[in-house]
């Protein structure tokens, strides 16, 4: 969607205690935000961390083992990847 500025979404989300990295996407309308959460973060922490996401305006909130990054720049997120797993 030409309507979906990811920036707006994963710059706060990947401020959050507990985030690691953050993917935004939207498909058909619906807003996904796609996260991976610090290693060693114990489920516990789990539903803390996500509560910290609530205000922002996605529709759901996935969590990835990892969140794909292209190979040349490991902080660029792979938007082609991060569509395959979660479409």
């Amino acid at each position: 969607d030409r309507s979906c500025y990811p920036f707006e979404i994963e710059v706060p989300a990947v401020e959050c205690s507990g985030i690691r990295r953050a993917g935004y996407l939207c498909n058909d309308g619906r807003k996904i935000l796609a996260v991976e959460l610090d290693p060693g973060l114990p489920r516990s922490r789990y539903p803390a961390v996500l509560a910290t996401l609530r205000d922002l305006p996605v529709d759901s909130i996935e969590i990835l083992k990892r969140v794909p990054v292209d190979a040349r720049h490991n902080s660029k997120i792979d938007y082609v990847k991060l569509r395959r797993l979660l479409v």
